[in-house]
Order: structure tokens, then sequence, then C-alpha cells
């Protein structure tokens, strides 16, 4: 070989090094592959499904809600959300971006871009947007900004029937009302969507389970019957400047009528005579005819939060429960409570709890009209003693508190109310706020409906028949006229009917002091037993020949009531362990404010006459036990 020469190559030395290094190139690809693909297959499978997917619930198709004719009241209808893709929108443009959608959405620029910048993948910026704010924030442009279709509940009549039917939130719960109370049966099954990103970054979903709807309900209400009487009520408001349009329902004596009949003593919502009925008819009776009426206890009507009201037992009552309660203290009721008694009056003495829900049916079956059949009906008063006070309740309408209750073309029956209200600062009851009611029905022997009409610390007229009977007679004349319910009195009777109407002056129909028919009244003769407890009572005076025709109680001398005497028993002297008071004087005042304020200083009332107090016994100023007896005279 030449000097210098290289020396041959070994080619076949070069195949296999070659080969070697492919060899193990291989098996290193193999190896990572391997590592990849089987060991740590899951972990970048789940990577891969957090980068490029999501799996968003949907909402299930919300049950209707119909009126009892088919009137959609609740329905859910399809609208926009807009959500954004954080990685697709770049950082310093996230601050634009969040405050561009805040001026179109009115959502809170700082919220949109704390979501943008915690998450990578998906941020809600604003769920179930309308039609309109949809196309703005499309017509900006945006990178990023995606859209998704969500379900919203929608109330076709808007607010109509709003405490009735409640409200859902955003993820479609019933917070309230029947939305609440059928949240199960109107809910349905909610379904998933995934939404897949590919390799150009778009965005597209498959529904893996498909939502399955919700029942609907039909309720027993009419939303034209509803519509007038919310129409009704608001005008009320407004001219009264009451409160609001519910509340509770107590009397408050006023007048003095003398000795009267039943009849009169209703129609003049006279708490003598509520107190001397209930007397008449002791504690365990008076009791047992509440609670059969339906008060002091749930209707069980379908909607959620309903009180029983308040309502003891006899046990627990004091001396002066029963008078008390006779003129609307010491009871709680409900405005539901009082439009069901009297419905049971109107309905020939058979009480029938009230039913907002007709049925449920299934969600392919959309409306179906329910042949409604209320459950727990049951006679409270006879068939003989429901028309006595049918009779009653239409001399209120056309002879005492409750005129303007007439209406043209139908008879018309029910009572008023007035309520003082308690003064929260100084828990008694309020000299300028009141509760003022009527609850009536039409017509008087066929009734149709039964409205009660309540308002919440009118100003100025603050009296039931001043200022709710006219709200009754506004809704029964539509609503009578609406179901086309035929006239029942003929039209030679109509001025009669409207000249009592325009005779009624204010003086006339407020609540003044109201035993079978025909008879009159005496307030004498029942005594009130004691139970112990430092209460006021009411003590009707011992009956004298006079009211009726014979010399007038209220002109006879005011003797000092006999007071309990100390009880000597085996050498102890038992004595009031609760002490004395100082006798308040309860001169000028009203039967219940006399009643109340000897209440409050721990003396019961032994009442003669009606009125104003006159004269009392011992005189104010006086120290006696508690527990110890005020003679009062009660005069006009």
């Amino acid at each position: 070989m030449a000097a210098g020469a290289r020396p041959p190559v070994d080619i076949k030395s070069r195949l296999i090094k070659f080969a070697g290094f492919l060899f193990l190139w291989i098996l290193i690809i193999v190896a990572r592959l391997t590592w990849l693909q089987v060991l740590e297959y899951r972990e970048w499978v789940q990577k891969a499904e957090r980068q490029q997917q999501r799996t968003v619930e949907i909402s299930p198709q919300r049950g209707i809600i119909y009126d009892r004719n088919g009137q959609e009241l609740a329905m859910t209808v399809q609208v926009d959300s807009i959500f954004a893709v954080p990685s697709e929108v770049r950082e310093e443009n996230q601050k634009t971006t969040a405050a561009l959608l805040a001026g179109v959405t009115g959502e809170d620029a700082t919220g949109i871009l704390e979501r943008m910048q915690s998450q990578r993948n998906f941020a809600w910026v604003a769920r179930k947007v309308d039609s309109e704010t949809a196309a703005r924030v499309r017509s900006l442009g945006l990178r990023g900004i995606y859209f998704q279709k969500e379900l919203k509940r929608f109330y076709p009549k808007r607010g109509l029937a709003a405490q009735v039917l409640g409200y859902v939130g955003m993820e479609d719960t019933g917070l309230a009302g029947i939305e609440h109370q059928y949240q199960d049966q109107l809910n349905g099954a909610k379904g998933r969507v995934e939404i897949t990103m590919d390799a150009r970054r778009k965005w597209f979903g498959h529904i893996e389970h498909p939502p399955e709807p919700g029942s609907n309900v039909v309720l027993t209400i009419d939303e034209k019957i509803q519509y007038i009487a919310e129409k009704e009520l608001q005008q009320a408001m407004r001219e009264t400047q009451a409160v609001s349009g519910t509340g509770g329902i107590r009397i408050r004596d006023a007048h003095h009528i003398g000795t009267v009949t039943l009849e009169k003593a209703y129609a003049q919502s006279s708490d003598v005579g509520a107190v001397k009925m209930a007397l008449r008819l002791g504690p365990e009776r008076f009791y047992k005819h509440i609670q059969d009426y339906g008060f002091g206890q749930s209707t069980s009507v379908e909607l959620p939060g309903e009180t029983r009201g308040l309502l003891r037992k006899p046990g627990k009552w004091a001396a002066s429960s029963i008078g008390s309660m006779a003129i609307g203290q010491e009871v709680g009721v409900t405005p539901l409570q009082v439009v069901s008694m009297m419905s049971a009056v109107a309905n020939d003495g058979i009480y029938s709890p009230p039913r907002i829900v007709a049925g449920v049916t299934p969600p392919d079956q959309g409306y179906q009209r329910l042949e409604f059949r209320p459950q727990g009906q049951h006679r409270v008063i006879s068939s003989y003693t429901a028309a006595i006070m049918r009779r009653l309740t239409e001399e209120v309408v056309l002879e005492g508190t409750a005129r303007r209750a007439i209406l043209d073309g139908y008879t018309s029956a029910g009572k008023t109310g007035t309520a003082q209200k308690i003064d929260p600062r100084t828990h008694t009851y309020s000299k300028t706020d009141y509760v003022a009611s009527f609850v009536g029905f039409a017509p008087v022997n066929s009734a149709a409906i039964t409205v009660a009409v309540i308002l919440d610390s009118p100003r100025g007229l603050h009296q039931g028949g001043q200022v709710s009977a006219p709200v009754f007679n506004r809704i029964a004349a539509q609503v009578l006229a609406y179901l086309g319910v035929p006239h029942d009195v003929e039209p030679k009777y109509l001025p009669a009917r409207r000249a009592l109407v325009a005779r009624a002056a204010e003086k006339d129909i407020e609540d003044a002091e109201p035993n079978a028919p025909g008879q009159t009244m005496d307030l004498g003769g029942s005594v009130i037993p004691s139970t112990g407890a430092p209460m006021a009572a009411v003590y009707p005076s011992t009956p004298t020949p006079g009211a009726l025709g014979t010399p007038n109680p209220a002109e006879q001398p005011l003797a000092a009531p006999e007071q309990p005497q100390i009880d000597a028993r085996g050498g102890s002297v038992v004595l009031d362990a609760g002490g004395g008071s100082t006798v308040p004087s309860l001169l000028g005042l009203s039967m219940r404010e006399a009643v109340e304020s000897a209440h409050k200083a721990g003396f019961e009332l032994q009442v003669v006459g009606s009125g104003l107090a006159r004269e009392q016994q011992p005189p104010p100023g006086s120290y006696l036990p508690s527990g110890s007896k005020i003679a009062v005279r009660f005069a006009r």
C-alpha cells in the first residue's frame, strides 16, 4: 500500500453500527411510547380531556303551570347563555374583553375578569340573557366568546298570581310558591352535553344524556278572575295608601246601639253582642265551633309557608279569654281561613278545605281539564243554621256596615271587620293603624264566589265597610259577569237598593257595637269563671228588667264590685302572691280600651252598659290586690 493512503472502509462494520443505533433508537421510542401509552395513558387522557372537552349539565324542560282553563301561567323557553374560553383570549386583552362584556350584559366587569383568569377552558360570562343582549354581544366579535342554549323560566302574564306561582333560581330550582312546593314534579331530570375543541380550536358539542322534561301542574285559579282581583286590590291600595293587601282580622267597637235583636247586633258588628253569644256557648262549645271552621290549624293548601294562626285550647285561657276571643282578640287568623269559613256558610254549612292545585299531568300530555274533587269536606253547621247565617250576613250588607257591598242585579252577603294593629314600639294596640276587611259571597242563596278583601294600614277612612266593601263590590260585579251568573234581583228592586248605597254616610258603615232570630239582646246573667290568673275579664252586668222596657242599668247607682276575700285555712292566711296595684283611670275609654288598660294593670273588669266609660268604682288612684274587679259604667 502506498504511503499516505487511507485504509479501506469496512462497509459491513458501518452497517452493523448503523443497525445497532437504529435498533437502540427504535427501542427508546417504543419504550417511551409504552411509558406514555400504557403506564401514563390515563393521566394524559385526562389532561387532553381537560384541555379539549368540558361536560355541561343541561337543565330539563321544566313543566308548565296552567290555570284551570289551560292558560299558561309559567313555561320554559330557550335563551342564550354566554361563556368564554380564556385560553383563546390573549392575557393582555382579557381586561378589555371583560369591560366590553360587562357594558353590554350588565354583569360586574371584575367578576368576569376573575372567572376568566381562574379558568383556562371555560368561564361563564352571563347566563340566560335576552335576545337583544345576545345580539349585541355577537356584534362585538370578541375572540374566545361563545354561546350556549339554555332554558329559562318565563311567566307570560308577568306578575299575575306571582305570590302563588313563586319563582325559580338560575339553576331552575323553585324558590317560592308552586314552583317550590312542586319542585320534584316540575323539574324533571338533568341531561349532559359534552363540548369538544378540534385542532383548529373550534368548539362543538354533542349530547351524552338527554334531559327528561318535568310534569305539568294544573291550578284551580282562573287567570281572568285573578287579574280582576289584583287590579281592584291595587286600585284600593293606591286610594287608601294601604301598606299591603293582606292582613289579619279583628273587630273594633265604636258606637252605642242600645238593646237590639240578634240581626241588628250582627249587622252593626256589636262587640257586646259577640261577647254575649260566646258566653252563652261556653268555652268548650265555643272552641269546638272555632276549630270546626278550620281556625288554629293548617288548611293544607298546596303552598309553602302556611301558618296555622293562633288559637289556644280552653285549658290555657285566662278569665277574660272567651270575651276577648269573641271580639277578635287573643286569636290570629289567616285570610285563607277567613274566606274558607265564609264559604262554609255559603255552601249550606259544609266546610271545604281550600285547594290551589287541581292535579299534575304527564309532560307529554300537556293541559288536561281535571275534575276537581276536594277532600276533607265536613259539615260544621246544619242547613237550617246556614240559612239563618246567610240571612244575617245579607242584613249586614243591606242594613248594616257593608252597604257598599250591595251589587247591581245580585244579592250579596258578608261581614266587615276593623282591627287595631299592635304598635311595635309600645306593644299595645295602635290608635292609628288598622286592618280593614270584608269577606262576602254572592248570590246569597246560590253562591258562585266568595271574596275576601283585607287592607293593611289604610290612611284616612279605615273601616272595613268604608274601604274593603267597595273593593268586594267591584270584584264581585266583574267576576259574576265573566262567569255568566244569572241575576237574582228583579230590575224593579234596583232603585231601592241603589238608594241604600247612596244614603250610607261614612258614620253609618263604621264597625259599631255589634242572639236566635227575633230575640232581643240581654247582656246580663253570665259569669266568667276565674282561672286565678291576674288577667282582665269582661263581666256583664246583672240583668235588670230594664234594657227591654224596664229601668236601664246605666241609670242605676254604680256599686263597687265584691272583691276576693282573704281565705283562712287551718290557721294560715292565703294572700295574693301577685301583690297589688293602683287603680288606673278608665274614664272616657271605649270598652276595648278599658279592658286592655285594666288587664295591663292586673285587674278584671265588671261592665255595665255600653259606649264610653263614664263612671268607675273603685275610683282612680285606689289600691287593690292584683286580680280584683273594677266596675265601670259605659254610656253615650
